[in-house]
């Protein structure tokens, strides 16, 4: 697991264009694991990312 220093200093290296592609393709027919691939994201990222929305 990730440290949350880790988690930080990720979530700042993922710009506002990319996290809007997610949120679009997420609303499309994309499973997790093929966004997260499309994105350059790990699985874990994309899961952190999305929960507290």
């Amino acid at each position: 697991m990730q440290s949350l220093q880790s988690e930080v200093i990720e979530n700042q290296a993922i710009s506002k264009k990319t996290k809007d592609l997610i949120d679009k393709l997420l609303l499309g027919k994309f499973s997790f694991a093929e966004v997260a691939k499309i994105v350059g994201v790990s699985e874990q990222w994309l899961q952190a990312y999305v929960n507290p929305k």
